[in-house]
């Protein structure tokens, strides 16, 4: 189902409404910190612990970590330290 929700460029909102036909997401607060991080750890997991087998969890995390890249992976001002943002579209 999760699959199906779409996340643009792999990147989960926090919170999940079930109160329709279709899970929805509800809110736009991304995060791979507290309350964030778990279904990104759980595509890696089902994929490794499934013996490799089941690949659409793969792509998943695959899609998730370039979006960390390309939307949240930024650099301190002035020291240039790398640090993962959180980002409420």
């Amino acid at each position: 189902i999760i699959k199906q929700m779409n996340a643009p460029k792999g990147l989960y909102p926090v919170y999940v409404r079930n109160t329709r036909k279709t899970p929805s997401f509800s809110g736009n607060h991304v995060t791979f910190g507290a309350m964030g991080d778990s279904v990104y750890e759980y595509m890696l997991k089902i994929w490794l612990q499934g013996g490799k087998k089941e690949n659409m969890y793969r792509e998943m995390w695959d899609e998730s970590i370039q979006g960390l890249h390309d939307e949240l992976l930024l650099f301190s001002n002035p020291n240039g330290l790398t640090y993962i943002a959180e980002k409420y579209k």
